[in-house]
Parts: C-alpha cells; sequence; structure tokens
C-alpha cells in the first residue's frame, strides 16, 4: 500500500512542477486488447489529450492494429491510425488537422532477473497530413526506437522508464523529430484490467513538452483459458 501511495504522489508532484510550463498536456487514453488466441491479438486504442488542466482538446487519436506473438520474446504489430490535431496550441484556435498514419513495429522483450525486463521496441510510421488553413498536405516517413526497464515492485505494482528516440524523413531532409523519456507506475487494477499512470517529457527540435499520463487498459478472451486442463 505504501508504494502505491508514493506512486500517487510522485504523479501529483510531476503534474505540479509540469503545470508551471505553458507547454503541458494530459494524455488520457483507454485500450483494449482482444486475444483471438495465444498467438493473434486484436488492438485498438483511443485518446484525449488536453492542453493543460482543462477540458481544452489538443489532440484526439484513434489506432487499431493485429499483433503477431512470435514467442515470449519476440512480437510483431501493424495497424492505422487517425489523428486529429490543433494546429496550435493556443485555446482561442479551433482549427484541427488531420494526420493518417500507417505503422509497423518489432518488440524484444528479455528478462534480466525475475523482477527486472528490459524491453527493446522498433516502430515506422507512414504519416499523411491534410492541408490545414497554414500549410498545405504532405508525407513523411517517422523512425522511432523505444528502451524501456519494467521493474516488479509487487505482484500488482510496476514501475516503468523508458527513454524513445524519433527521426523522420520529410521533403526530403531526414531530421531530428522528438526525444520522449517517461516514469511511469503500472497498476493492476484487476484480472484483465491495468491502469498506467506518469510523467513524460518531449524534447522537440526548438522546444519541450510536458505530459501527465492515465491510460487505461482491458484485455479480452475470444477463447476461454483452460489453465492446463485438457
Amino acid at each position: 500500500m505504501k508504494k502505491i501511495l508514493f506512486f500517487i504522489v510522485l504523479f501529483f508532484v510531476a503534474k505540479n512542477i509540469a503545470a508551471q510550463d505553458n507547454a503541458f498536456f494530459t494524455w488520457d487514453a483507454f485500450q483494449l486488447v482482444a486475444k483471438v488466441n495465444a498467438k493473434w491479438h486484436w488492438i485498438s486504442d483511443i485518446s484525449y489529450r488536453t492542453i493543460g488542466i482543462s477540458s481544452s482538446a489538443n489532440q484526439y487519436t484513434f489506432r487499431t492494429a493485429v499483433k503477431r506473438v512470435v514467442n515470449e520474446k519476440w512480437s510483431t504489430t501493424a495497424g492505422v491510425a487517425l489523428f486529429r490535431s490543433r494546429t496550435s496550441i493556443d485555446k482561442h484556435n479551433h482549427e484541427f488537422g488531420d494526420e493518417y498514419r500507417l505503422w509497423q513495429e518489432v518488440l524484444l522483450e528479455n528478462k534480466l532477473n525475475k523482477s527486472l525486463v528490459i524491453s527493446n521496441r522498433f516502430r515506422t510510421e507512414e504519416r499523411f497530413f491534410a492541408a490545414t488553413a497554414t500549410k498545405n498536405s504532405y508525407n513523411a516517413l517517422r523512425l522511432r526506437y523505444r528502451l524501456a526497464f519494467i521493474q516488479d515492485i509487487t505482484k500488482k505494482v510496476k514501475f516503468q522508464i523508458a527513454d524513445e528516440y524519433m527521426r523522420q524523413l520529410s521533403k526530403g531532409d531526414f531530421l531530428f523529430q522528438q526525444n520522449r523519456v517517461a516514469a511511469t507506475g503500472i497498476f493492476t487494477t484487476g484480472k484483465k484490467t491495468q491502469l498506467t499512470a506518469g510523467y513524460m517529457w518531449s524534447k522537440l527540435p526548438t522546444t519541450s513538452q510536458h505530459y501527465i499520463l492515465l491510460v487505461l487498459q482491458k484485455t479480452i478472451s475470444f477463447k476461454k483459458e483452460n489453465n492446463g486442463q485438457k
């Protein structure tokens, strides 16, 4: 219980620190994992990202994908996504621009010991941006690599720290796009539900942004587990 309270306090401390910066956002998401069988999963998520502590939306997102579990270490995923983003962080600007995305990833997870996992994720994204009042339509290819360490604290609580580097090819230039560093607590709240909460700092080419993260994940299974019984 003390460890859970520690993560809650850490969450609100980060929230207060980030709130002092103008480039501060909250990132709330719901993810549904549908296990067709042990090897094939269908994953969908929606998110609502706001400007600061307010109801002013900065971005709406929807993603859906198919995941193939190769073995206990390797998995691959491919999907599509739709992002609607405010064209500036000014709350009085009501224009949103659309981005359509195809994405693919490879994930490798290795246990360093009984309670610590190292995760390596490489993702590619083909991004298609629709025209807005200030920009013409354009395409981009973004490459992402994330390194994460996941430590078991208790049977129901984990702590994760992750760093993700992104580089993007657009209009003939292959440039640094952003780097994200995140610290989150992962709480198992039921047999098939999980809550992730924490803080993320994103370094962009000319500025930086702060995020408070809150993600609820629900897992469903189409095939009943037999718990070893035949």
